[in-house]
């Protein structure tokens, strides 16, 4: 009798020392299983994060752009110097210099044949580059329609053009640097 007791009590003592053995490898697996769930998460909320700040700063780079190409689209002759105060405000000082010396050289012309502009920007897409930080550069495209009235012509003008803005990040802000126009062609019939 003391020979089943025996073996019942191998039986018994090798069925428990698997058992802790088995039961141990359960909570390390459960902690590798957590822990790599939460460097998911971790990496995740960091991808995201990075996108949503490349997207605010592609949108600053499209509000700078269209604010520039808005001051130098709608004016009035006799106003110039709002376009030239506005361009103060959102240009780099190669840009604003380029601005001065422009709008000094047409500025007679423009008042002596009464000249208005009415712009409207009919798309208008930023990129700030892949980094946004202290000296990236942006680049903003934007299609204008662009209506000029003047003395000097029969009739107004309507044109469609396109825009490219290059916009550099300086001293934590974004400021138009460059405004090189395209194609200036009729406008589409939805566009008038």
């Amino acid at each position: 009798m003391t020979e089943p007791t025996a073996t019942a009590s191998h039986a018994a003592a090798a069925g428990s020392g698997s058992q802790p053995g088995r039961g141990r490898r359960r909570p390390v697996g459960a902690w590798v299983v957590a822990a790599t769930a939460v460097a998911v998460a971790v990496a995740l909320f960091g991808l995201w994060f990075r996108l949503a700040q490349q997207r605010a700063a592609d949108a600053d780079v499209a509000q700078v752009a269209g604010r520039a190409i808005a001051a130098l689209t709608n004016w009035e002759s006799d106003q110039l110097a709002d376009v030239q105060a506005a361009i103060e405000e959102l240009a780099t000082a190669g840009f604003r210099d380029e601005v001065r010396e422009l709008l000094d050289r047409i500025s007679q012309d423009l008042a002596a044949t009464e000249a208005r502009s009415s712009g409207e920007i009919l798309d208008l897409v930023g990129d700030a580059g892949t980094r946004p930080g202290a000296g990236d550069t942006g680049v903003a495209l934007a299609v204008v329609r662009q209506e000029v009235t003047s003395t000097a012509l029969d009739a107004s003008d309507v044109q469609c053009w396109g825009a490219r803005a290059v916009v550099n990040h300086v001293d934590g802000r974004w400021l138009i640097d460059a405004l090189e126009l395209y194609g200036a062609n009729q406008c589409p019939e939805e566009a008038t």
